[in-house]
């Protein structure tokens, strides 16, 4: 049986409907993205952003391919903000933690990469810095080390 069949027109149009909300909720979460843009030649970049009452996250988004090695790190400005971040993988798979570095690893994905910066306790307003840095792997194990 058809997986339609029996909705009549009106449960037919109730999916089609929820099927556009859907699409346009992660277009509307993609626009609200801080996008990263590296030049040629430039592995690092940092970017100022802040956490408020309003504001509980903020998303940057920067495109990277597989064999890169990807750091993020999260600096808190304001003494009383506490941070965590994750990045979302282009298929989606999540990896992160507490502020300080939050992710320091060879990227296994080729597409675009989402960082969100969260407030960790409570809701305290406060600037923090977010800095990223995109290299070739050239050989290093995890955690930028030589093997």
């Amino acid at each position: 049986m058809h997986p339609c069949r029996g909705l009549g027109r009106t449960g037919l149009v109730a999916i089609q409907s929820l099927m556009v909300l859907v699409c346009f909720n992660f277009a509307e979460a993609a626009a609200k993205d801080h996008p990263i843009v590296l030049k040629a030649g430039q592995t690092t970049a940092q970017v100022e952003a802040k956490l408020s009452k309003k504001v509980h996250e903020v998303y940057f988004s920067l495109d990277a391919h597989a064999g890169q090695h990807l750091c993020v790190k999260i600096t808190p400005l304001t003494p009383v903000l506490v941070t965590a971040g994750v990045v979302f993988y282009p298929s989606g798979r999540q990896d992160g933690g507490p502020g300080g570095v939050i992710f320091d690893s060879n990227l296994t994905e080729t597409g675009r990469y989402r960082i969100r910066v969260t407030q960790r306790q409570g809701e305290r307003s406060g600037k923090f810095r977010l800095s990223i840095e995109l290299k070739e792997n050239n050989g290093m194990s995890e955690g930028g080390r030589l093997p």
